[in-house]
């Protein structure tokens, strides 16, 4: 099928970070840098002399929490490191390890004007539309049908007034990357064919200089077909755009993998001049950057297209269930039990690590290793400074959802010093809509989530995944 695929220039969504994990428990390497230089970590409980591992889940034991570390930790993470130094060996023996310390809540009034029913005001979540992706014509007539379906679910046209999931409560669609496919490729062996034939025109004889005009007008055209097929996806998703904001709806675009912005993070919005249509609408389209904070209500919402998130997810890891991690084989050797290696260690969810980075305070901290950024001298603008009422991802394989309890800095006052409370952080982890038909409603008040799914009735090919896909719009 994929060779069947690269031959007709179709588009297939790849997702080779869906499920692939660097992590290696038994061979990986940490190492603490500051300014000064850089010391081995050592997470064996055996070599410190403290057994008194902090650990604020007291069900588990010290190599629960040894082995939480070795996992969680990825480079570029910062973090407080508590111990002592090993002058035998030269390396730091760890007792335990701080997180750094998100501030509240901003506090986000409304303007005069701005008062809305939060009762029932929502935020439709979207990524991966995929705009342009696919040449064939059943799959490409199948995508643009479900994104009609979310224009018409969004102005209250397929749900009942008494639903709770109502398309007329939406005050703001946000579309978190992915708008746009991997363009199509010129296809070379047209262009090889034109090539030959033109030369053969100038070198041939006298009577074959008349065709060179025909020569000239089939290279035109051929290069305007290929110009047509390069800029589909970003005219398709000018037209969805277009369409949600003639209804009066605002819209929040961030660029994503494909987008035609910068690579390297942050990723300014796409320029207006490409997206012409949804422009005329001033006041609906926001063209935003990657990553993404915005004040929605009087709610803080912070997120990106995902890329980060999946990255970061390549360099954690967690035990696989079934194996027993106590009958590891630290000399090296491959431990086999149930057709599996013990202490085998897999991706984790993404929800985890979408959490993992906020527990960082840190929206890129693989990069720019991994994920190209700009470089920042004195201030880095990816620090989670205070946290975020929702904070999101796009692109993911599935729809997942956890609502956390998070310890943040009250600040306090000169007499009390530092104090500290319990807030709540809504992560959502977008599914991507190209290979789901599923978006996500969030309820600005309670910070609910309900997803909707789209599909249509007559689709008769296997979806994106190779499974077919019944369900219908819930």
């Amino acid at each position: 099928n994929g060779e069947n695929n690269k031959k007709n220039n179709e588009i297939v969504v790849e997702s080779p970070l869906y499920s692939t994990t660097y992590c290696d428990i038994t061979n990986d390497t940490i190492v603490l840098e500051d300014e000064s230089g850089r010391i081995e970590l050592s997470f064996d409980p055996s070599e410190s002399t403290d057994t008194g591992i902090s650990n604020d889940d007291s069900t588990k034991n010290q190599k629960d929490v040894v082995q939480k570390w070795k996992l969680d930790l990825v480079t570029g993470a910062i973090v407080g490191v508590k111990g002592r130094i090993h002058l035998g060996s030269n390396v730091f023996l760890v007792e335990d390890v701080y997180y750094p310390m998100l501030g509240p809540h901003r506090e986000v009034e409304l303007e005069e004007g701005e008062e809305q029913d939060e009762e029932e005001a929502c935020v439709l979540l979207m990524s991966g539309l995929d705009c342009g992706g696919y040449k064939s014509n059943k799959r490409n007539s199948s995508t643009f049908l479900k994104r009609e379906l979310v224009i018409d679910y969004i102005t209250g046209h397929l749900s009942a007034p008494s639903s709770s999931s109502n398309g007329r409560f939406i005050s703001r669609v946000i579309v978190a990357g992915g708008g746009c496919a991997k363009p199509i490729q010129p296809e070379h062996n047209a262009a090889n064919s034109w090539s030959t034939t033109a030369t053969t025109t100038v070198t041939g004889s006298s009577s074959d200089a008349s065709k060179k005009p025909q020569d000239q007008q089939s290279k035109d055209n051929l290069l305007q077909q290929q110009m047509k097929e390069m800029t589909l996806p970003i005219r398709e998703l000018d037209l969805f755009l277009s369409e949600i904001c003639s209804n009066g709806i605002p819209v929040d675009y961030i660029p994503g993998l494909y987008d035609p912005t910068n690579a390297n993070w942050p990723q300014r919005p796409i320029h207006e001049c490409l997206v012409p249509n949804a422009n005329m609408f001033t006041t609906m389209l926001y063209r935003s950057p990657n990553p993404y904070e915005a004040c929605v209500g009087n709610k803080v919402l912070l997120g990106s297209d995902g890329l980060n998130i999946l990255d970061l997810r390549c360099y954690l890891g967690q035990i696989k269930e079934d194996v027993d991690v106590d009958a590891m084989d630290t000399t090296g050797d491959d431990t086999v039990k149930n057709g599996k290696k013990v202490g085998e260690v897999e991706a984790v969810p993404t929800i985890k690590a979408l959490q993992t980075s906020l527990e960082y305070n840190h929206l890129v901290p693989t990069g720019p290793c991994n994920v190209p950024t700009f470089p920042f001298e004195v201030h880095d603008p990816f620090v989670i400074e205070y946290a975020p009422h929702v904070y999101f991802c796009g692109n993911c394989e599935s729809f997942e959802t956890k609502l956390i309890d998070i310890h943040v800095n009250d600040g306090g006052d000169e007499d009390t010093g530092a104090s500290t409370k319990v807030q709540q952080v809504r992560l959502i982890c977008i599914p991507s809509f190209v290979r789901t038909g599923q978006a996500v409603l969030l309820n600005l008040k309670s910070l609910e989530c309900n997803v909707i799914e789209f599909d249509d009735v007559v689709l008769d090919v296997d979806d994106i995944d190779g499974v077919h896909d019944e369900k219908k719009m819930e």
